[in-house]
């Protein structure tokens, strides 16, 4: 499931609800597209998950996870192949809107997937980060209106006025907002 639905998108964009004309352009193509590329750009997923299963290397101080908005951590360490959980919140800090988990002392243990971290995720879409969704929002409804346009830059009008339109990936204001909401934000 997409952090967008096709209905907030159609909502935002306008579009009667009834009116199934770009639905699957919506569902199928630009909404997800969109929202992979925006959880790639920041280095974090923030669609909703519960219990998610994670195995990570160990030997730092830091542990850094998929998800954004992380809660009901359990970590668990691989000893002779059976996983018994060892850290408690005491010995670790949590930085959940970051994904991020750092020891207080020391290192955790040292080995190839060592370390299995199991938790909740990402955000509902209607607790989502409301300038995170609206700039997400504006990229879907700027992709359904340049569908046709791809790499044009710029529009020369009978009157001789020029319109010059953005052909970057992202638009420059909702790639400020992808950056501060990244893994490594502004």
């Amino acid at each position: 499931m997409a952090m967008i639905s096709l209905e907030l998108a159609k909502q935002n964009l306008e579009i009667e609800i009834a009116n199934t004309d770009f639905d699957d352009l919506l569902e199928d193509i630009i909404i997800p597209t969109i929202c992979a590329d925006a959880e790639s750009f920041m280095g974090l997923k923030y669609t909703a998950v519960t219990s998610h299963i994670e195995y990570l290397d160990g030997g730092m101080s830091q542990l850094f996870l998929e998800y954004a908005n992380v809660s009901n951590l359990s970590l668990y360490v691989d000893v002779n192949r059976i996983w018994t959980e060892v850290y408690d919140s005491d010995y670790y800090s949590l930085y959940a809107e970051r994904g991020k988990v750092k020891k207080n002392c020391g290192t955790f243990p040292s080995g190839n997937k060592i370390i299995k971290a199991v938790y909740d995720g990402g955000y509902a879409e209607d607790s989502l980060p409301a300038d995170l969704q609206g700039k997400i929002l504006k990229q879907i409804a700027y992709e359904l209106r340049r569908r046709k346009d791809l790499g044009m830059s710029a529009v020369t009008y009978p009157d001789g006025t020029i319109n010059k339109i953005a052909i970057g990936e992202w638009l420059l204001d909702v790639e400020k907002v992808l950056q501060r909401y990244g893994r490594y934000g502004l």
